[in-house]
């Protein structure tokens, strides 16, 4: 349960637009808070998603250039 809470005229009437007939302004507060969890549970797949297709990729350029090496500032493919 949410304690009592001041909040901004604007933002009330922002509550207010978002709320149900039947909804108080705890569950829409409790709703977004939900949301936001959401959201940034999916960020942080996606991030986990997003460094393994990094690494995959590294993994693939480290292993082309295993055949490369650095002569005086030349580069020569073995």
């Amino acid at each position: 349960m949410i304690s009592t809470i001041q909040i901004r005229e604007r933002v009330k009437e922002q509550l207010s637009m978002m709320k149900g007939r039947n909804q108080s302004y705890e569950d829409v507060i409790l709703y977004l808070i939900k949301m936001r969890e959401m959201c940034k549970q999916r960020d942080v797949e996606m991030i986990k998603k997003e460094a393994e297709e990094i690494n995959r990729i590294s993994g693939d350029i480290v292993g082309e250039l295993g055949g490369v090496e650095d002569v005086r500032g030349e580069v020569v493919e073995w």
